[in-house]
């Protein structure tokens, strides 16, 4: 609700309907996504075939699949999230138990391989765990919700 004051001035009302907030959360989704193309560019211009046993090509071209998969999801969710559309804000929270849950499958994935997880892999985890409970924390407001079309 704008102040009269504010009105009469001409002064921008600050954004009380939590719109900037929201939409930091769309900009930081698609900035999540990012960092999952590169790898995944990275790891696809990096493979060689005839490095490896076939076992561990599969599990690095799946890897990359994967990279790209989520990176692209994340991106889509996060322009949904900045223009406030219901769906984006439904998907992107369960988008983020599903990764987490799948960077785990990955680590066990990769110890039965004989691949070390990296501690990047971990810090990583760590990252998408807070990013998890802080959407959590914030988009499932039923005040939040409201603020979706």
């Amino acid at each position: 609700m704008e102040t009269l004051e504010a009105v009469i001035e001409g002064k921008p009302v600050p954004d009380r309907d939590g719109s900037f907030v929201i939409r930091t959360f769309g900009l930081f989704a698609v900035f999540f996504g990012l960092p999952y193309l590169t790898q995944g560019v990275s790891w696809w211009l990096s493979i060689n075939p005839g490095r490896y046993i076939f076992v561990k090509v599969q599990i690095q071209l799946i890897l990359i699949a994967l990279d790209f998969v989520i990176g692209f999801a994340s991106i889509s969710f996060g322009i949904g999230l900045f223009l406030r559309k219901e769906w984006a804000r439904e998907i992107w929270l369960a988008f983020l138990i599903v990764t987490l849950l799948l960077h785990c499958h990955v680590i066990v994935v990769q110890t039965i391989a004989g691949i070390p997880a990296s501690t990047a892999l971990y810090k990583w985890i760590g990252v998408v765990l807070l990013v998890t409970i802080i959407s959590w924390a914030y988009l499932s407001k039923a005040a939040t919700k409201a603020r979706f079309h």
